[in-house]
């Protein structure tokens, strides 16, 4: 996911269109629930990354939508202070329990629906073999 957050060099137009969408949404999932890369803001400095080429870690070490906003004017609290990583002034939970979360409870659920079509089909089965082999 790194390599793709605003990576310049697609290839062709519908990886431009790919990469973008990875990027927005990772900007609105990271601005909505107030957290910062997959672990925290350490992702943005620990692995290599499109925004890390794009962006020297002297300039700015992770995303702006990593930064804490003001709750009165939605506005960023103190570029500054963010920059540096200073506690409060950067989200630090990574986003990983908020994607997680709701993947999980959605597979569960498409694996019990799977099961209970195989119970049944097993059932099904059963029968037409019992069925072959009488007749």
């Amino acid at each position: 996911m790194l390599q793709l957050y605003q990576n310049p060099n697609w290839v062709d137009e519908n990886s431009r269109f790919n990469y973008e969408g990875v990027t927005a949404v990772w900007d609105r999932t990271m601005f909505n629930y107030q957290c910062c890369g997959v672990n925290g803001p350490q992702d943005w400095q620990a692995y290599g990354s499109a925004f890390r080429e794009a962006h020297p870690e002297g300039d700015f070490p992770w995303p702006l939508q990593c930064c804490s906003l003001d709750p009165a004017s939605g506005l960023i609290r103190d570029l500054d202070a963010c920059r540096l990583g200073l506690a409060g002034y950067l989200n630090t939970p990574g986003c990983y329990d908020y994607v997680s979360g709701p993947l999980h409870r959605a597979a569960w659920g498409v694996a019990w629906f799977g099961f209970a079509i195989l119970c049944w089909e097993f059932w099904v089965l059963l029968g037409t073999m019992y069925l072959y082999n009488i007749s």
